[in-house]
């Protein structure tokens, strides 16, 4: 009896024992679904992030060729113009010019460089050494599709600075010829003016520029000049660079008129010293008569009598009249010295 009581307890254990050990596997175990699960959720993240950065990415990187629409607007020197032998050349653009585009210039037959403005909107071209004086010569620009070619010739070779300072030269006023206005004659006839007188007094060689002073002057009895130390002006320095040619002013010029004066507002003289320094050539003035001190009237009737036209003043009135005239030379003379004479 008691043999069979053991079996039966033994028997128990062991089935116990089974059930125990089923219920630790099916807790324990991750079922292979929810792995496979949690993969295709992985890999559809990574996928997504990757295609929008590249995607993003490559529209921003993309570059835009501009077209070249520009053409030429100005050219200096200007076509059948004069130049000093140390020029450049300046060629402007109606528009924007790219580095990338289609861009050049020269001087036929001489070397140098060409360079673009930092704007896009211009070229120079320098030459590697001077020019040769008094010489023709051909500049060849283009850009785009668009094309000119120009001619200047040179300037003579630069006179020496330090033969210039203290020379006065003499202008007859009766060798002015009057182009504007039409009839100038009529109304300057009357000037109580014998000559027009420039002298040097001064040149700055590192600066290049040269000062001035002018004025007006009389014949007197013993042959010497009567300087008229009211009407001398004193034009600020002027550009040299272009050497032995000179533009002083503007500045205002006002000199005797019958019991009145004119007055010359904006007034510019420019001309050319021979390599003696003995002469200035090609002379040019320019300027704007101020009508109202002669006392003839309003400019209209002036403008009418004289055939010219009437523009305003500095003060904004149009009471001044346009005059342009030129001579062929003014010589060296010893019989005025203006900075002494007037003390300036």
């Amino acid at each position: 009896m008691t043999r069979w009581t053991l079996t039966l307890l033994l028997l128990g254990l062991a089935a116990c024992d089974d059930e125990d050990k089923g219920s630790d596997t099916a807790v324990g175990t991750i079922p292979a679904d929810a792995d496979t699960d949690a993969d295709a959720d992985t890999d559809a993240d990574t996928d997504a992030d990757t295609d929008a950065d590249t995607d993003a990415d490559t529209d921003t990187d993309t570059d835009v060729t501009l077209p070249c629409t520009a053409t030429i607007e100005t050219v200096f020197p200007e076509p059948d113009s004069t130049a000093a032998v140390n020029t450049t050349v300046d060629v402007t653009f109606t528009a924007e010019v790219q580095s990338y585009h289609a861009y050049d210039l020269s001087i036929v037959g001489v070397t140098g460089s060409t360079t673009l403005a930092a704007d896009g909107m211009s070229m120079t071209f320098t030459p590697d050494a001077d020019l040769a004086p008094e010489t023709v010569y051909t500049i060849d620009a283009s850009v785009c599709t668009d094309a000119q070619m120009a001619s200047f010739t040179t300037l003579p070779a630069p006179v020496d600075d330090s033969s210039l300072t203290g020379n006065t030269y003499l202008l007859p006023f009766t060798n002015l010829a009057f182009s504007v206005p039409d009839r100038a004659d009529l109304l300057l006839g009357a000037a109580e003016i014998d000559y027009v007188l420039v002298q040097v007094s001064g040149v700055d060689g590192a600066a290049n520029t040269i000062s001035t002073v002018a004025t007006t002057g009389y014949d007197d009895a013993d042959e010497a000049i009567l300087v008229d130390c009211a009407a001398a002006i004193e034009p600020d320095p002027a550009d040299f660079t272009t050497n032995p040619r000179f533009s002083v002013g503007p500045s205002v010029f006002a000199f005797p008129f019958g019991e009145s004066e004119i007055t010359i507002e904006d007034f510019v003289l420019m001309g050319q010293f021979t390599p003696d320094v003995s002469e200035i050539t090609d002379i040019r003035v320019s300027g704007s008569i101020d009508t109202r001190p002669l006392g003839l009237g309003p400019c209209s009737f002036v403008a009418a009598l004289a055939g010219g036209e009437c523009v305003p003043c500095a003060d904004g009135l149009s009471e001044c009249m346009p005059a342009e005239a030129s001579a062929e030379l003014a010589t060296l003379t010893d019989r005025a010295d203006i900075v002494v004479d007037c003390g300036l």
